[in-house]
């Protein structure tokens, strides 16, 4: 056997033109190795390789069937392919197919080894989720053929067996690998108030996250622009609060010129809990993300008097609005019954809050004072307070902003925070980064915009993402990070993939793999030589820039 050394420069300098030149090399000789996000070991057998053909069967433990049937779609076989084993130890069969196994006496809750050998795969976890993470590394050992879209049809499936697809081209070198997160938080978030996307959508880019190993989809259901979800005990969030009267061209502010059509667009109950499912078929957790008590106009188009006017509008540019939800009893019983509806719909253990303290300030004295407020920092303490109180007595946990004005203390709350060596010693919470200099994926991914595109400005190449793990060391408190898609100016689904990726590959990588493994010319060869072309096979946009 031979140690196949994926990140031989894990020293923090750059390489010289010469590793460089090894790096590439070494990445497009074994391209089939080039796994993002990078395991903690790989062991490349001297010789050998897996052919899978049209008998290979899958062997699983029964807590793995459905993991068992993902699989089968990309190994374009028909479901006579899986074997049924009620039995968790595995370890004595010796048939020639593809095994899925559990071990509950491993450490790591989403650890995975997987070891090919030329007669046998083999997937072994703790529990459904390391198994699944193993599937996605199999998955990009596997040529690109295997990712051909709508692989998973029934019809597919059939045609791919009768052309005898597999047993010309399905092979897999032997290899042992073992493998798990540094990170128990690997989140990617999208905005869907400013600009919606439909349900397909949504799967497709499930499917990316779940393909790199990304575990929390936080779900930006709400802003000024829009309200997305609907609730049944407040219908007029929906029927108003999810229309508005135009969309701004452009960025014609300063005299406004919108389009002239209508935006109307939600989900329903039926399609959230469709896409939850999805979602918890490839182990990944949505957080509903609500703005509130700020960048709340939606909510207060709807239902204005939780807020201090007669009448607001749903906002029809981007931007930042003077308006606040009051904190009075109706607003408490508003977003107690919206949480509970959210409760029923997301099983996350996680509800996110963005829009604390974001408009406090347009609050004047005078107002403050006749709600029984001194001064508008007591806002933000009001609704954390009562948010805190929710969470503890719904076993859900809030993950809520930064907010430098207030002391946040319940183990019931995360709190989001840009950099942990600065605020750490603040706060005694578990900690999300969320740092929008290397996090956030609405910015140009390079300096060479076309001239179609447009963002608010700021640019965020996918090296400072990758780059940006020499900003934090891991700590006791920090749980992960999460980055941002927001759709300001993302209206597309080629635009908003040509935004995500190759970013998520690089930031999966920073929150999924050893820290002193982390190279970046590593990464983005393995990215040209390898996932590029599992990409292209499953019809995804991305940016050629680095």
């Amino acid at each position: 056997m031979l140690l196949f050394v994926l990140a031989s420069c894990a020293n923090k300098e750059e390489p010289n033109e010469g590793m460089k030149r090894v790096l590439a090399d070494l990445s497009n000789s074994d391209k089939n190795f080039a796994v993002i996000p990078l395991p903690d070991s790989i062991v490349k057998m001297e010789k050998g390789k897996f052919q899978m053909n049209s008998k290979t069967k899958i062997y699983t433990a029964v807590e793995t069937i459905s993991e068992a049937y993902y699989l089968l779609s990309f190994l374009k076989g028909q479901p006579n392919n899986i074997r049924y084993r009620l039995d968790e130890d595995m370890d004595h069969l010796n048939k020639y197919g593809i095994y899925l196994m559990i071990d509950r006496k491993m450490k790591e809750e989403e650890g995975y080894s997987l070891k090919i050998t030329k007669d046998y795969i083999k997937i072994v976890a703790k529990n459904e989720k390391g198994v699944f993470y193993g599937i996605q590394t199999l998955r990009q050992l596997m040529p690109d053929i295997a990712e051909e879209e709508n692989a998973g049809s029934e019809n597919k499936l059939i045609i791919y067996v009768k052309r005898g697809i597999i047993g010309n081209n399905m092979t897999v070198p032997t290899c042992e690998i073992y493998d798990s997160p540094k990170f128990l938080f690997r989140g990617m978030k999208l905005d869907v108030s400013r600009h919606f996307f439909s349900i397909d959508f949504i799967k497709k880019y499930i499917d990316v996250l779940a393909m790199h190993k990304m575990n929390y989809f936080i779900w930006h259901l709400s802003d000024d622009q829009g309200w997305r979800i609907e609730i049944k005990s407040y219908p007029e969030l929906t029927a108003i609060g999810a229309r508005r009267a135009e969309t701004i061209e452009g960025k014609n502010f300063n005299p406004f010129k919108g389009d002239g059509k209508e935006y109307f667009h939600f989900y329903t109950q039926e399609d959230i809990r469709e896409i939850v499912d999805y979602a918890k078929d490839r182990h990944i957790e949505i957080i509903p993300e609500i703005s509130f008590p700020g960048h709340a106009s939606a909510i207060l188009a709807a239902y204005p008097g939780l807020g201090g006017q007669k009448e607001y509008n749903v906002k029809t540019e981007w931007g930042e609005f003077d308006n606040y939800i009051y904190p009075t009893s109706e607003s408490l019983l508003f977003f107690k019954s919206v949480f509970n509806e959210l409760k029923g719909l997301f099983p996350s253990k996680y509800i996110q809050v963005s829009g604390l303290g974001a408009r406090s300030k347009y609050i004047e004295d005078k107002e403050l004072k006749n709600l029984g407020f001194q001064k508008t920092s007591d806002l933000d303490d009001f609704f954390i307070n009562n948010l805190k109180n929710w969470s503890e007595t719904s076993g859900k946990k809030m993950i809520i902003g930064d907010i430098a004005s207030v002391s946040v203390t319940s183990r019931s709350q995360v709190v989001l925070m840009a950099d942990i060596q600065k605020e750490s010693g603040k706060h005694k919470n578990v900690i999300i980064l969320d740092n929008q200099n290397f996090l956030d994926f609405s910015k140009y991914p390079t300096k060479k915009k076309d001239k179609d595109q447009i963002s608010f400005g700021g640019y965020l190449n996918t090296k400072d993402v990758y780059l940006y793990h020499r900003t934090f060391q891991k700590h006791s408190t920090i749980l992960g990070a999460e980055a941002t898609l927001r759709s300001d100016y993302i209206f597309s689904e080629e635009l908003a993939f040509k935004h995500l990726l190759p970013r998520l590959p690089a930031l999966s990588e920073v929150l999924w793999s050893n820290q002193d493994s982390l190279n970046w010319y590593s990464f983005k060869s393995g990215f040209n030589s390898n996932l590029k072309g599992k990409l292209d096979k499953r019809n995804y946009d991305y940016s050629p820039f680095f």
